[in-house]
């Protein structure tokens, strides 16, 4: 990857087999950029391919993240709930169901 010029092509043993699309960005100094990172499963090489085509968008995260906070307002609303109640709920559901260093057993 360090290397310039395209993606080799290969493949080789691996356990689990991926696409990757390398993207080359030059940032000048103070300036900023975003990176997203997406992962996707398919059964076929086809239905990779398609999720490939889907996520080059790159809009599609702000409008994914924009979707996903519009959701949650509805949720929240349809269970008469606020922001800070999901997110007691959350950590009462986080301790219920990840051990604690006082529950676990010290060998």
């Amino acid at each position: 990857m360090l290397e310039p010029g395209p993606l080799s092509g290969t493949q080789g043993p691996v356990l689990d087999p991926v696409v990757a699309i390398r993207c080359r960005i030059a940032l000048e100094p103070d300036q900023t950029a975003t990176v997203n990172i997406v992962t996707g499963v398919a059964e076929t090489r086809d239905g990779c391919l398609a999720l490939v085509d889907k996520y080059r968008d790159r809009r599609l995260p702000s409008r994914v993240f924009d979707l996903a906070w519009t959701h949650s307002q509805v949720l929240l609303q349809q269970l008469n709930a606020t922001e800070a109640d999901a997110q007691l709920y959350g950590r009462l559901a986080n301790s219920c169901s990840t051990p604690t260093r006082r529950s676990a057993r010290i060998p």
